[in-house]
C-alpha cells in the first residue's frame, strides 16, 4: 500500500507537468496515428544496440543490482557468491566472484569484485524501506560541493557554477563515504590493475552518480551504468558530469557500433519502456538526466538484444515517450491507478533484463513455506 500511494503522487505530479497528448504527438512525432500504442517512443530511436559484449555487460550490470537487493532480507553477506545470496544467481554462478563489503544506513549498497572480468564494482541498492522512499521524496535541490571537496580530499579541481543537488540523495551519499569508500579505496590498491564500475538500480540509480563523482575527484576513472534512475540533479550539475563522462563521445560511439565494452569515464544510464521513475523528479522542478540513454522497448521480460536501443542524450521533448500515448490520456483524465493497474507500472520499474525483486519475493516465499 505504502509504495502504491507513492506511485499515485508521482503519477498525479507527471499528469499535471505533461504536456497534453496533442503537443506531445506535435513535438514528437515525424509520421503515424497518435492514438498507436507505441507510436511515439517508436520514432526516437536512434538506432539498434547491436553489440552483444555490451548487452552482456548491462545484463551483468542488472544482475549485481539484483543480488544487492538481498541486504534488505539480511540475506546477502560478504565472500564468495556462490555461498554471499540465495538466488540461484548466486548458488549456480560459476564466475570467480566476491562479496568484499555491504554498507548499511539510511541507504545501503556492496561492493563486489569480479576477478573474471577483472572489475570491482561498486553497487547501490533501490529503495526497499520507508527511509529510502522519504530519501526518494526529498525533492528540494541544494548547492552541490562533493563531500571530498567539502574535506579538501579531492585530487581533481571541482568548478561548477549554480550546480544543485537533489538533497535527499546528496545526503544519503555520506553512507557510502563512511563505509563504503574506505573499501574500494582499498580494493583499487590491492587490484590496480581492475576497472572500476559503479552502478544502481532505482534510488540506486540516482545515488550512483553522486558516488561515481566522488571517486572521480579522487583520481579514479569509474565506469557508469545506471538502472532506472529519478534525476538527481539540475541542468547545471547534468551538463558538468555530461563533459567530465564524455556523454557526446559515448553517444557517438554506440551509434557508429564501435563499442567492445564500455569505456572508463563514461556515464550509460539503462531506461525501460513504461517505467516513471526516470521521470521524476520533473524538469519543472528543476531537474534534469545525463548520460547516454539505452533503452529497452520490451515492455515484459525477457528483454533480448534485439529489443535494446540507444536513445542517446536526454531531451525533455522525448521525457514522456516512456509511457504509451493511451497512459498519458488517462493520466491527464486522472486514472492514476488505472495506469498503475493496466500498465504494470511497478512490474515494468522491477524489471530490467532480469526481475530485480527476486531476492524479497524469494525470501518472503521461504518463509511462508
Amino acid at each position: 500500500m505504502m509504495v502504491k500511494g507513492l506511485l499515485l503522487t508521482v503519477l498525479a505530479g507527471i499528469s499535471a507537468a505533461a504536456p497534453t497528448t496533442n503537443d506531445f504527438v506535435k513535438r514528437s512525432l515525424t509520421e503515424g496515428s497518435s492514438d498507436a500504442f507505441n507510436s511515439v517512443a517508436d520514432t526516437l530511436y536512434k538506432t539498434g544496440l547491436n553489440d552483444t559484449a555490451i548487452y552482456n555487460e548491462l545484463y551483468l550490470g542488472a544482475e549485481y543490482c539484483r543480488v544487492t537487493y538481498c541486504i534488505a532480507t539480511n540475506h546477502l553477506v560478504t565472500g564468495d557468491i556462490d555461498s554471499a545470496c540465495p538466488l540461484d544467481t548466486c548458488t549456480d554462478n560459476t564466475a570467480n566472484i566476491d562479496v568484499y563489503n555491504i554498507w548499511e544506513d539510511l541507504v545501503s549498497g556492496a561492493t563486489f569484485v569480479n576477478h573474471d572480468t577483472k572489475e570491482i564494482v561498486v553497487v547501490f541498492k533501490g529503495t526497499t524501506s520507508i527511509e529510502e522512499w522519504l530519501v526518494d521524496f526529498t525533492f528540494v535541490g541544494v548547492d552541490y560541493t562533493p563531500y571530498v571537496v567539502q574535506s579538501d580530499a579531492n585530487t581533481e579541481e571541482f568548478t561548477c557554477d549554480d550546480c544543485k543537488v537533489h538533497e535527499g540523495f546528496f545526503v544519503s551519499i555520506k553512507a557510502f563515504i563512511n563505509d563504503g569508500l574506505p573499501a574500494v579505496e582499498k580494493l583499487i590498491k590491492q587490484y590496480p590493475e581492475y576497472k572500476l564500475k559503479v552502478t544502481g538500480h532505482s534510488l540506486g540509480g540516482a545515488l550512483a552518480p553522486l558516488g561515481a563523482i566522488e571517486l572521480q575527484l579522487l583520481g579514479y576513472s569509474p565506469i557508469l551504468v545506471t538502472y532506472a534512475g529519478p534525476k538527481f540533479g539540475n541542468s547545471a550539475l547534468i551538463d558538468w558530469i555530461n563533459d567530465k563522462y564524455n556523454t557526446d563521445s559515448l553517444v557517438a560511439s554506440f551509434e557508429s557500433h564501435s563499442l567492445t565494452e564500455l569505456p572508463t569515464m563514461s556515464y550509460t544510464r539503462v531506461t525501460h519502456h513504461g517505467d516513471i521513475v526516470p521521470l521524476v523528479p520533473l524538469k519543472q522542478m528543476g531537474y534534469a538526466q545525463g548520460g547516454c540513454e539505452i533503452y529497452i522497448e520490451a515492455v515484459t521480460l525477457p528483454h533480448p538484444e534485439d529489443t535494446v536501443v540507444v536513445r542517446g542524450s536526454w531531451d525533455v521533448d522525448t521525457e514522456y515517450a516512456v509511457l504509451e500515448d493511451k497512459a498519458l490520456v488517462l493520466l491527464k483524465l486522472g486514472a492514476y491507478q488505472t495506469v498503475i493497474n493496466e500498465y504494470n507500472i511497478l512490474s515494468t520499474h522491477n524489471s530490467y533484463f532480469v526481475d530485480l525483486s527476486t531476492c524479497i519475493y524469494l525470501i518472503l516465499k521461504r518463509a511462508f513455506a
